[in-house]
């Protein structure tokens, strides 16, 4: 599997990876580190991740956001695009009105996540991640975020909450420095641009143990931004008498970006000037902020983040003074009220801080946990237990055997994770199990056990035994139930009896209320990968249209310079003609052409622009080749005269050899360069740098193993020398009668 790890944030998405020892956080196409959560829709095609954001401003009702935070189901006045009662959102895609679920929404910008994946990682093999979710998210949600990840083409492994993910961060990176025996207590503060969590958790060396959790869904840095832009607003009606709230959309929108830009510089400062663009036509507004009064505004929110703080270390039971530190995740925790109000709870004994980084560590967080699950990755083993945040209660309907016992929490708040529970029933076959969550009442699903249509008694001393199951990814399952029948038997020659236990299977059939079946997943892959395919071919026509302007422009400027010689008046005129035509036609019938439309434009220019383009190219490449082989032939001539001991082996025979080579390329080089010299500009070339260059590799593979070849072992000279003194040999012999 791939080691990616995605922290999915209602404001960015942040992926990471592991690899190399180590985790890195992967950058998209313009080279951020967060890529932004959002999905647009367009005459043509979609946008998503950073084009999305590029275009917002522009077209803001069809730009949709939040996408965390719409499968939570409830309306959110943040937005500026419609979403319907149902939870849908309308957009206006391709000429018409679309809805599109958040299952589907998410899918989008999942492939964006995978897309991304694959170009930094140079595989298309990129289908598994490890990916971050908040702590109340329930089954039904989770599952729809799961089925997201799967639209998008990736395969969810695990979830994480994101305290979870960045505790495995802290856990992993100080493994060092923590003992085996005695626990570390750390208490994590995450908020992000939506939501609040704070986590309990213990650390060892070996291991982590969540121990508390406690969230508010509904308190991130965009409620900081709104109080902000909200008191902006009043004192501009008050000075104007112009109502921003209720201006259009765009002038709300620089309202929140105004107000956003002053929450931060008011993180770092205590004063900031705010400046609103266009609050009406040609009008300006201008004021100045100060901490001060910003944390006044905010008041109200701060206790909210006191109040989670203080129930997460009352589910926990962990006197303050055992604690080691508080570790800070997320951008909206840079704000110093917010860290003064966590520290009150301490005495400001323990002061906020972070020794991770706070935008990335629930990413690496989730690329770890990837790395330990995967096979192909080594990886140190590191326990996590998770924590149940939201207790889970089982309830049926009573019988005569078991009329008092009607339902049952199973699994707490703060039960460890991974977790196996078995409930045993005396009742008759089959009979249905409801599952909700036991604080909101909320029903998760039912299961039926034992068949329908196949009703039966339970023996005597029979029992039905379920199990269910809650996962690290904070989802539950009842995978098996068994009657289990206490019977004795006798063993041995003496009579023995002896109690075994007699296991039956009994089918279960568990469904999550709101669950997406795999026929509609199925036609939201479907529908997925038809969208994406029209993505790619607008993108691949915009290119096409682009190279023939680029091309345009390009030959018309070349050939009022550098080209301008090397073509006939009757080419240029003919050349120049087809641009003119060419870019008229790009600019009226063109402006909305098939991208095989714009490959023909941009042949037909090719086929009259090309022939002078490489004239030129060869004017100025020939007389380079030229010089590398005349260099090349200059090395080989010094080699064959060179008579030093490093090439004293080296036999007449094959100094004249190259001698002759190095002279036979010259003499073709300067008769071809002749015949150049006298044809015209606008002619074909005679001789192409190319032929010079095959030239240039033919004397190398014929020279190169007479100069590279090895003197005779001293051993061999010796034995030769032995032979010419005695005499012997044809040779020798031949001498002697001679004389």
């Amino acid at each position: 599997m791939s080691v990616v790890g995605v922290d999915f944030g209602n404001l960015n998405t942040v992926i990471a990876v592991a690899r190399n020892r180590g985790i890195d956080v992967i950058c998209n196409e313009v080279s951020n580190r967060a890529t932004p959560s959002l999905v647009a829709f367009g005459p043509k095609n979609r946008f998503l991740g950073e084009p999305a954001k590029s275009q917002e401003i522009s077209n803001l009702k069809n730009t949709v956001g939040n996408l965390k935070r719409l499968f939570l189901g409830a309306q959110d006045e943040f937005n500026f695009y419609k979403q319907l009662p149902d939870g849908r959102v309308l957009v206006m895609y391709q000429g018409e009105e679309r809805t599109f679920s958040p299952v589907e929404l998410a899918g989008m910008f999942f492939t964006k996540v995978k897309e991304t994946c694959s170009q930094e990682l140079q595989s298309s093999a990129v289908h598994d991640i490890v990916m971050s979710c908040p702590a109340y998210f329930t089954d039904s949600q989770l599952a729809a975020l799961m089925a997201a990840a799967q639209v998008g083409g990736l395969r969810c492994v695990r979830m994480l909450n994101d305290s979870t993910a960045a505790a495995l961060c802290y856990g992993m990176t100080k493994a060092a420095d923590l003992d085996e025996e005695k626990p570390r207590h750390v208490l994590f503060v995450d908020m992000g641009h939506a939501n609040l969590s704070v986590a309990i958790v213990s650390f060892w060396k070996t291991r982590m143990e969540v121990r508390s959790v406690a969230c508010d869904a509904n308190l991130g840095g965009r409620d900081f931004d709104r109080a902000l832009a909200e008191a902006i607003a009043h004192e501009i009606r008050g000075k104007t008498g112009i109502d921003v709230l209720s201006a259009p959309a765009k002038v709300q929108y620089r309202l929140r970006v105004a107000a956003e830009r002053a929450k931060k510089i008011l993180s770092a400062n205590l004063k900031t000037a705010v400046h609103v663009e266009s609050i009406a036509e040609d009008q300006d507004y201008a004021t100045d902020f100060t901490r001060d009064a910003f944390e006044a505004l905010i008041e109200s929110l701060l206790v909210r983040v006191e109040a989670t703080a203080k129930a997460a270390l009352e589910s926990a039971n962990i006197p303050v003074d055992e604690f080691h530190s508080i570790e800070l995740i997320g951008g909206s925790v840079r704000i110093p009220a917010v860290k003064e109000r966590v520290a009150r709870l301490f005495n400001h004994r323990l002061e906020p801080g972070s020794t991770m980084n706070q935008d990335e560590a629930v990413a690496r967080g989730c690329a770890l946990q990837a790395a330990i699950l995967s096979p192909t990755f080594k990886s140190r083993p590191y326990a996590v237990q998770d924590c149940v945040v939201l207790p889970i209660r089982m309830s049926w309907e009573p019988t005569e055997l078991e009329p008092a016992d009607r339902d049952a929490v199973v699994f707490p708040a703060g039960n460890g994770l991974p977790s196996t529970k078995l409930l045993s029933f005396t009742r008759p076959l089959p009979f249905l199990i409801d599952v909700s969550y036991a604080l909101s009442g909320q029903p998760i699903g039912q299961a039926l056990v034992g068949s329908a249509d196949a009703p039966a008694q339970l023996p005597e001393n029979g029992v039905v035994k379920v199990k269910a199951k809650m996962s690290l990814s904070h989802m539950l399952s009842i995978e098996s139930a068994q009657i289990v029948v206490e019977e004795e038997v006798v063993e041995g020659e003496d009579g023995a009896k002896k109690t075994v236990k007699k296991k039956t299977d009994v089918p279960v059939e568990y469904k999550v209320y709101g669950e997406i079946s795999e026929r509609d997943l199925s036609r939201l892959c479907e529908l997925e990968g038809q969208m994406y395919a029209n993505d790619r071919l607008v993108k691949d026509t915009e290119n096409a249209k682009n190279a023939v302007e680029e091309y345009i422009y390009m030959v018309r400027g070349r050939l009022s310079d550098g080209w301008s010689a090397l073509a006939t008046d009757q080419e240029k005129a003919k050349l120049l003609a087809a641009l003119d035509g060419a870019e008229s036609w790009l600019y009226e019938d063109g402006e909305d052409a098939t991208k095989s439309a714009y490959q023909a434009k941009l042949k037909e220019l090719t086929a009259l622009g090309d022939p002078i383009k490489i004239r030129h190219d060869e004017a100025e490449e020939r007389p380079r080749a030229s010089a590398r082989l005349l260099s090349q032939v200059a090395v080989y001539r010094a080699f064959a005269e060179d008579k030093s001991p490093k090439y004293a082996h080296i036999s007449p025979e094959d100094r004249l050899f190259v001698t002759k080579a190095c002279d036979d390329v010259e003499s073709w080089l300067s008769s071809q360069s002749e015949k150049q010299a006298n044809q015209s500009p606008w002619d074909k070339p005679v001789i192409t740098s190319k032929m010079i260059d095959n030239e240039r590799d033919s004397l190398i593979n014929k020279v190169a193993p007479i100069m590279l070849k090895p003197k005779p072992s001293p051993s061999a000279e010796s034995t030769s020398a032995a032979g010419s003194s005695t005499g012997t040999g044809p040779e020798s012999t031949s001498t002697e009668h001679g004389n």
